[in-house]
């Protein structure tokens, strides 16, 4: 029963990550995505129309993942916050709980902080 309550929690995610892809829609039709002159053939390679796909491209698989890893966060965060509540005095189970709000909350400080990081970075591109 946990193991299929776990995988239900870990594939809840990826129901909501469509809309992020959807929200792209046509790459010939979102504003700066580059030379629209070459929409619905194949840009020449090295041409600034292909550099920028690959750039709105990657920032929507950096988006996705920043998604994915903070709705696990926030989930593994009420977790652990119910383990804490039930450990009843249990100092061990108290220290379990701890560790895994702990780890929770340093995995969303740190996919945020790489999402800036390659922000800066594609920006500079």
């Amino acid at each position: 029963m946990k193991k299929l309550l776990l995988l239900s929690l870990l594939l809840i995610p990826f129901l909501f990550a469509e809309p992020a892809f959807a929200q792209l829609g046509d790459v010939c039709e979102v504003p700066g995505a580059g030379d629209t002159e070459f929409c619905g053939e194949t840009p020449p390679p090295g041409s600034s129309a292909t550099n920028n796909r690959v750039l709105d491209v990657l920032n929507i698989v950096v988006d996705v993942l920043l998604f994915a890893v903070g709705s696990i966060s926030v989930i593994t965060i009420i977790i652990g916050s119910i383990q804490y509540t039930t450990a009843a005095g249990d100092a061990s189970r108290a220290a379990k709980a701890r560790s895994t709000i702990i780890y929770s909350v340093v995995a969303i400080v740190t996919a945020v902080l790489a999402r800036s990081i390659i922000v800066f970075v594609l920006d500079r591109i």
